[in-house]
């Protein structure tokens, strides 16, 4: 509302809150001319996480955390995941060191649950950022579907990365999601926009839980989001925007 002061002090909030987040970032572009570069983040070198194994072997010897490892290494992820859950409860992970958290991650990354994998290294981003090591942006970022994903972007003339950007934020990664919107899938499509797209593409749907399949949920989504972004000639912002409010 034309109040400058007030919005660079609450950029300024902002950056010292979270500042290597989309939005501290972004902040800090704003206010480049007066705020000095942000400096590189000193990731550690190795992948290879030790963890005091006696501060948590009640733990990691439990029933319920062998059997969730054995299910994930099966490749029964969603069991082994939930399995995990009820063996180390979100708080009784902080409590525990960073590098075990880390490896829990890793764990539900392994299970498919990007979801409890994110949200554990939110909170080691915030804690222990510096001693972090690089690779753990492959975990918060991961490149799902990444030959769906491009093929998809290259016939429609879209990035591939704000197509995973997108799923990222929409479903984090889960094809089986159904949001209470009653939207489907790893990009959030409703059944009725679905059907428009079907006609569109001469690929109709039959049924709505065929959103819950990716290839067909980033045929029509990636479609829809090509056509949005002509709509509104190239505006991220406003092609985002209606694509959340699913705009005909």
């Amino acid at each position: 509302f034309g109040n400058l002061a007030r919005a660079e002090e609450l950029f300024r909030e902002i950056i010292s809150r979270s500042p290597y987040s989309y939005y501290g970032l972004r902040s800090r572009y704003r206010l480049s001319h007066s705020i000095d570069p942000l400096p590189p983040i000193p990731y550690a070198d190795s992948l290879l996480i030790e963890f005091p194994k006696k501060k948590v072997s009640h733990l990691i010897r439990s029933p319920a955390f062998l059997k969730a490892k054995k299910l994930i290494d099966l490749g029964l992820g969603e069991r082994g995941a939930e399995t995990l859950r009820e063996a180390i409860s979100a708080q009784a992970l902080t409590q525990t060191s960073w590098e075990f958290q880390y490896y829990v991650a890793a764990l539900y990354t392994m299970a498919g649950d990007h979801l409890s994998a994110f949200s554990i290294l939110y909170g080691l981003q915030k804690s222990h950022l510096p001693v972090l090591p690089h690779e753990h942006l492959l975990i918060l970022y991961p490149k799902k579907y990444w030959s769906l994903v491009s093929r998809y972007a290259r016939h429609y003339a879209i990035d591939p990365y704000l197509t995973l950007s997108i799923m990222r934020q929409e479903s984090a990664f889960d094809p089986a999601i159904i949001s209470p919107a009653d939207a489907y899938g790893l990009l959030q499509m409703t059944p009725y926009m679905a059907k428009e797209m079907g006609k569109k593409l001469g690929r109709p749907l039959q049924l709505r839980d065929e959103l819950l399949n990716p290839t067909l949920n980033l045929l029509y989504c990636t479609s829809y989001f090509s056509g949005l972004l002509k709509k509104y000639k190239g505006n991220l912002v406003l092609a985002l925007a209606a694509y959340n409010a699913n705009d005909r």
